[in-house]
């Protein structure tokens, strides 16, 4: 369904997605409040958007097996760097709390950071 079929759906959004599968459900779900985070866009535009994103998603993929990473690797890299960024010296401890890790793997984290030095 194009954007510019949806205005005459607006009011019916709610019976429309209740009808899709879960997994729509959720990318339209997830995309409104994405898209309602911004202060130009208004309601119902953001639902027509979102509506659309997740009929694109149902068309384009929809029957077919599709993976998604994690992207476990990322969020690794970025928690190593805010490690290496708020290490000052003498708060492993501290650092192993927060980030929820062990006190050995702080000291790897700064360890491999000072060897590229």
């Amino acid at each position: 369904m194009a954007t510019q079929e949806l205005p005459e759906v607006i009011e019916h959004i709610p019976e429309i997605i209740q009808e899709l599968p879960e997994i729509i459900q959720d990318i339209y779900a997830y995309s409104l409040e994405s898209i309602k985070n911004n202060p130009a866009i208004s309601d119902k535009d953001a639902a027509n958007i979102a509506l659309d994103i997740a009929q694109s998603t149902r068309h384009r993929w929809g029957g077919i097996l599709v993976y998604i990473p994690k992207g476990d690797a990322l969020d690794t890299k970025n928690k190593k760097q805010n490690i290496r960024h708020d290490f000052n010296g003498s708060n492993h401890i501290d650092l192993a709390r927060k980030y929820k890790v062990s006190v050995q793997s702080i000291y790897k984290t700064v360890k491999t950071e000072a060897s590229k030095k």
